[in-house]
């Protein structure tokens, strides 16, 4: 709907200003799971997602609060820090610390630890590939097949931060040391690949930001954040 959606820190809260230049507010006084808010993911039904400082989600549709889950129910005490909807309309969403919760219906129907392959529970992007996903977390990139979630260890680094998946099965992979660009299908298959790093020695003058979002312009450029507020174009 041509929307923007702001997730602030403060009286506020969550805040819609639509095309016509209405401005709405969603905090606890109408029915939000919090005051302060980090993400917002738009759903394909065009309902809205939000989650809040603490692991709590609010569910908006038609600029009402529809649902909430609360941090008790998603056994998450941290910041939910990416959420995607899977193909089959579930909602991953990663954590600061607790690993990922599905919700689906808007229920929890599952939570990924440790017990199911992930060996950091800090997962900084969760990223689609077809059916499947990757994690992108503390220590490593995963691939979860829906059966299995295994660590891709052939990849050569560990910190890293995003993966941007171009029409040309290339993984662009952002991380401390710079920006790697692999073949996607390889990356997912774990199978031994060449991986060119573009860093210092190819215009990266500056480390690239874990908190940066990161996006792709209309000619098909990756824009990445940098540690000073810069912003690179690749």
């Amino acid at each position: 709907r041509d929307n923007l959606w702001f997730s602030t820190y403060g009286d506020d809260g969550l805040v819609c200003v639509t095309l016509t230049g209405d401005y709405l507010t969603f905090t606890t006084k109408n029915g939000a799971s919090d005051d302060c808010f980090r993400e917002v993911l738009e759903l394909r039904d065009g309902s809205i997602v939000a989650a809040d400082r603490s692991g709590g989600l609010t569910f908006i549709e038609n600029y009402k609060v529809t649902n909430t889950i609360t941090e008790k129910e998603t056994t998450i005490t941290s910041a939910i820090l990416t959420m995607v909807q899977a193909q089959d309309g579930s909602i991953y969403c990663g954590s600061n610390g607790n690993g990922i919760i599905v919700i689906k219906y808007g229920k929890v129907i599952r939570h990924i630890t440790e017990a199911d392959g992930l060996n950091s529970l800090v997962v900084l992007r969760i990223v689609p590939y077809g059916e499947d996903l990757f994690y992108v977390t503390s220590d490593g990139i995963y691939y979860d097949d829906g059966e299995n979630i295994r660590l891709l260890d052939n990849f050569p680094y560990s910190n890293n931060y995003d993966i941007y998946l171009s029409p040309d099965g290339e993984a662009w992979i952002t991380s401390s040391t710079g920006l790697y660009i692999v073949n996607a299908r390889s990356l997912a298959q774990n199978s031994n690949y060449s991986a060119t790093l573009l860093n210092e020695n190819s215009g990266l003058d500056t480390a690239l930001s874990a908190i940066s979002w990161n996006y792709v312009d209309e000619n098909g450029n990756v824009v990445v954040g940098d540690e000073i507020d810069r912003k690179s174009v690749v």
